[in-house]
């Protein structure tokens, strides 16, 4: 079975399945980073979607939108190494 965060940056990068697996085996840096990069995206999600119900959701969301993109850059560094 997949963890839930390998499973995720699998998702989004899935032409480097074999690279995200090692590292997640090998590394408790990608795991943490893969971990973060999952509640990330699960943040965006949920202030993106109830930015009518809050007045610092909209803000909220694209502040997550921020980090999403930074975890994602981040992720794509360990691709290349």
């Amino acid at each position: 079975m997949i963890p839930p965060p390998l499973n995720h940056a699998m998702k989004q990068f899935p032409e480097h399945k074999n690279i995200l697996e090692t590292h997640y085996r090998k590394n408790e840096s990608f795991r943490s980073l893969c971990k973060d990069f999952r509640d990330c995206a699960m943040a965006v999600e949920y202030w993106c979607k109830s930015a009518r119900d809050n007045k610092h959701s909209h803000e909220l969301c694209q502040e997550y939108k921020v980090l999403l993109a930074e975890l994602k850059d981040e992720i794509t560094k360990w691709l290349v190494k």
